[in-house]
């Protein structure tokens, strides 16, 4: 069990209280909680520096969308996965932005960018139908475009490296948590599962996820990190 999940396991039995009816209170217990560390699920780009040059002639009206949806896509890192209302909102302006790149993009990488916007809009999609809600949402699409993400996504960056001096600052450390995939289901079935194989009973494992806050990102970091 890794420290994540233990830290779950002890939250989750901290809320089971209010789940029981708890005390005579009246008072409902809430037991700040993050779901465990996963990948963001969006279509945005890593940090990136910078450009080193003006760009190219040829290239320069690319050169400067790239410039304006590369800062938009790292406004992602600000956004609160945790509300609805904060998804939307960025998808809404994130999807649209990476749609008219398309239309924009020289030839040399059209596809890859209009595969990117694509991505995008299909993960946008898939939000919608479950009201924003990233917990609940059916996102297993991500796994099953990732290489075909990722492979866009070299040839935009390599493109723009060159051509418009956009350099990408990839962040290496940034591994995810390997009990949870998003093709395993929703984040909020698997952050029952895990409950429910630590010990508590399906009905017990549902209320504890709805008593818990999961707008607190670090309430399951690693204590010893």
């Amino acid at each position: 069990m890794t420290p994540r999940i233990a830290a779950l396991v002890v939250a989750g039995a901290l809320v089971l209280a209010a789940c029981d009816g708890g005390s005579d209170s009246a008072a409902t217990t809430t037991t700040d909680a993050a779901p465990a560390e996963t990948t963001t699920p969006t279509a945005a780009a890593p940090t990136t520096v910078p450009p080193t040059t003006d760009g190219t002639d040829e290239f320069a009206e690319w050169c400067a969308v790239a410039v304006e949806v590369d800062a938009l896509s790292d406004e992602s890192d600000a956004v609160d996965y945790t509300d609805p209302v904060a998804v939307e909102e960025y998808l809404d302006e994130l999807v649209p932005a990476l749609e008219s790149a398309a239309s924009q993009a020289p030839d040399e990488i059209a596809e890859a960018v209009a595969t990117s916007a694509d991505i995008a809009g299909q993960l946008r999609d898939a939000l919608a139908d479950a009201d924003y809600d990233m917990l609940t949402a059916d996102l297993s699409l991500i796994d099953e475009l990732d290489d075909e993400r990722d492979a866009a996504q070299d040839a935009i960056r390599a493109f723009n490296a060159e051509h418009c001096g956009i350099e990408f600052d990839d962040d290496e450390s940034d591994d995810g948590d390997d009990d949870f995939s998003f093709s395993d289901g929703s984040l909020r079935d698997q952050f029952i599962g895990q409950l429910v194989d630590s010990g508590f009973t399906l009905p017990e494992a549902a209320c504890i996820f709805d008593e818990m806050d999961f707008s607190a990102a670090d309430s399951f970091d690693d204590p010893e990190t």
